[in-house]
Parts: C-alpha cells; sequence; structure tokens
C-alpha cells in the first residue's frame, strides 16, 4: 500500500468518477480551490504542532488584568478550517444538482385496467 495520504479533494473526485458524474469547469474549479484551502489549512496546522510555539500566552495590562492571547497560527486555522467547511458544503450541493435523475416512477397504470382484471378473475 501507498504511504502518499491522499487529499480530500482527490477522493471526491474519484467518487464523482465512479458515479459516473460530469466534472464541469466550475466543480473543477471548486475542487481545485478545496485543494488549496486543504493544503494551507494543514501547513498551518504543522507550524503549531512544533514544541517552540506558543499558541496562547498571557498579556498583563497596566491594571493588572491578565489576558489570553492566541497565535496568530491559530486564529488563521481557525479560519481557514471555516473557509474549507464552507467549500465542501458547497460542492456537496453542486453534485446532488449533476447527480443523475433515476426514473423510478413507474406509469401509471389505468384504474379500469384493474377492474376489468378483478371481473376477469372474478369470472373464472
Amino acid at each position: 500500500m501507498s504511504t502518499k495520504k491522499r487529499s480530500y479533494a482527490a477522493k471526491i473526485r474519484q467518487t464523482l468518477r465512479k458515479e459516473k458524474i460530469d466534472i464541469d469547469p466550475l466543480l473543477d474549479a471548486t475542487l481545485e480551490e478545496l485543494e488549496r484551502l486543504s493544503v494551507i489549512r494543514d501547513d498551518l496546522f504543522e507550524s503549531y504542532q512544533d514544541e517552540d510555539t506558543k499558541l496562547f500566552r498571557e498579556h498583563t495590562n497596566k491594571a493588572g488584568a491578565t489576558n489570553v492571547i492566541m497565535a496568530a497560527e491559530v486564529t488563521e486555522y481557525k479560519n481557514y478550517s471555516d473557509k474549507f467547511n464552507k467549500t465542501v458544503a458547497a460542492i456537496e450541493k453542486m453534485v446532488e444538482a449533476r447527480r443523475p435523475v433515476k426514473d423510478d416512477s413507474k406509469q401509471q397504470e389505468d384504474p379500469l385496467a384493474k377492474i376489468i382484471r378483478r371481473d376477469l378473475n372474478a369470472q373464472s
């Protein structure tokens, strides 16, 4: 097995191909944007995995009140995660709109045909 991690966008593309859903330019561009957001989000996550990075720090103002301040990486990670989740939701709606409609509706049988069959079965 391959140890290379496949991206979420690549998994979506593979699923779309399996379901035979056409990937038009708009959906393709949205998947590329999802890939870009994924790379940025993963880089930010790795940047604050270092032991040297302080995610939170305390700041005491002149009045003596202490405030906790988040590192910029945490805020950016949250922003890109929100964008990633919104893009996934948009892709889901786009795929649903492009999904081929299955014609499961059977042609309505004439009600009189049912009555006629009942009469024929009753006479036998």
